[in-house]
């Protein structure tokens, strides 16, 4: 299991669902940066440190919910979001900050 999931898991006390359910790529890069900053430097600030954040959220379900005023349409959001490298998004976030 992924450190950084194994953690989480840990904190939850099990009641822990690994997958997210956003409106908007701004909520996900927000949750991700939260959980960056958050966790960031608990596994030495090193590029093997990058990888357990990638991991993380490669193995995360990510779904689109439905409602956002930001978007035309459902089907715009869902074509972003899967379209949306993870792993570029995640390196970015973890670099800024």
């Amino acid at each position: 299991m992924n450190k950084l999931l194994e953690i989480i898991v840990d904190r939850f006390k099990g009641n822990y669902f690994h997958d997210l359910e956003v409106y908007n790529i701004y909520e996900l890069e927000t949750i991700i940066e939260e959980i960056v900053r958050e966790f960031k430097g608990r596994f030495g600030y090193t590029m093997p440190e990058l990888k357990i954040f990638k991991e993380f959220f490669y193995s995360m379900d990510i779904h689109p919910l439905e409602g956002s005023e930001n978007l035309t349409s459902f089907e715009d959001f869902e074509k972003e979001l899967y379209s949306l490298n993870i792993g570029d998004l995640v390196t970015q976030i973890y670099k800024e900050v």
